[in-house]
């Protein structure tokens, strides 16, 4: 049996492809474990372009500069609503702005807040009268798009490499990121006609556990791929 393993953090996104060799449950590696920087906090990029987007990119570094408690605790909401998305969501998504965001904005710009996102002029995008920022669902699942294409298009080019020497009948989708509805719908969307997309409970520590059965038993692994090659001799 052949698997593939995506492993989706904060940071980075990391494939590998295994398959089981033996009744005991002992696997060799059939990919070396490829990725690149396709993890959670592209979206968490996406949502500052949207705010740079809507205030101006010089106010926004002079907020982070000047008050950069007051902007990581607007990342923290921002992170709270990112974590709780959903594709099935049809309602907006409030996001606080902090009290020095919204007064520094005035000073700065002698304009409002308010006056600035109603100029902007988005659907998906709108200030509501508690003060908050409202983002539409379809706003929310934009923020995520760059990142779920690259994952997705990363798990399809590992998919074709592997599949030429033999199926691959399984994706396991681990990590904190993959507790994500939109994530996890993506992927289903993506490849369930070519494998069966499994997401097991606990994905955000399916990792974890993993190393630590691998430290108690490292023979459960009875071969890898060289990440590198090696010259073992010149000729004339």
């Amino acid at each position: 049996t052949r698997y593939m393993v995506v492993d989706c953090g904060g940071g980075t996104v990391d494939i590998t492809v295994h398959e089981i060799t033996d009744e005991n449950g002992t696997i060799k590696e059939l990919h070396k474990a490829t990725g690149g920087p396709y993890g959670s906090v592209g979206i968490d990029l996406e949502f500052e372009k949207l705010l740079a987007d809507i205030f101006g990119t010089d106010f926004l570094e002079h907020f982070k500069n000047k008050l950069p408690a007051a902007f990581v605790d607007l990342m923290v909401a921002f992170e709270a609503r990112k974590r709780n998305a959903s594709p099935f969501k049809i309602t907006p998504i409030n996001i606080a702005l902090p009290f020095s965001f919204v007064h520094h904005y005035k000073k700065m710009k002698n304009t409002t807040v308010e006056n600035t996102v109603k100029k902007y002029n988005s659907k998906e995008i709108k200030w509501s009268s508690q003060g908050m920022l409202r983002l539409e669902p379809s706003g929310m699942t934009n923020l995520f798009q760059p990142t779920l294409d690259a994952i997705r298009m990363h798990v399809a080019h590992v998919l074709d490499t592997c599949e030429s020497s033999g199926a691959i009948s399984y994706l396991f989708l681990v990590g904190g990121f993959a507790e994500s509805a939109i994530l996890q719908k993506s992927i289903r969307d993506a490849f369930s006609d070519r494998l069966k997309v499994i997401i097991p409970q606990g994905v955000s520590l399916a990792i974890l556990k993993g190393a630590v059965q691998f430290g108690i038993d490292p023979t459960v692994v009875s071969s890898r791929r060289s990440r590198l090659t090696y010259g073992v001799g010149v000729l004339n």
